[in-house]
């Protein structure tokens, strides 16, 4: 049985693709990845890295509030665009278990943007927390 979380994400991914009245042929096209990945990640069957959780809320044009936590896309990506800009790679992917404590030590960027905070930053792969 997969986490409740990624099972509230799945929902969540499917509402916003039916009330944009989208397939899920049209939808995968649209992110790069198979028609059956995304009924994959709407049955809460598969884990979507984070880059493409953020792609969908972009292209679906909606945010992600799971567990009260919030994804959602910015039309800019300042902390990727740095990095670049530095000669870094940025082709590296986060995956965090949300049921862990982890222990990360990053540069955050805080930025306000229209009434949100975007927080942007760079960090080494983070540690499982023994305990605190």
């Amino acid at each position: 049985m997969p986490p409740l979380w990624l099972t509230e994400l799945g929902e969540l991914i499917r509402v916003a693709r039916e009330q944009r009245r989208w397939s899920k042929r049209f939808l995968a096209k649209q992110i790069g990845v198979s028609p059956t990945m995304i009924g994959h990640y709407e049955a809460g069957e598969h884990m979507p890295s984070f880059e493409i959780v953020v792609n969908l809320a972009a292209i679906l044009k909606t945010e992600f509030v799971i567990r009260g936590y919030k994804i959602t896309a910015s039309e800019s990506h300042p902390t990727k665009a740095r990095a670049q800009s530095q000669g870094e790679q940025s082709s590296g992917q986060l995956r965090l278990d949300l049921d862990q404590d982890y222990i990360v030590s990053a540069t955050l960027v805080l930025r306000p943007v229209e009434g949100a905070i975007h927080i942007g930053g760079l960090a080494k792969a983070p540690k499982k927390a023994s305990n605190f």
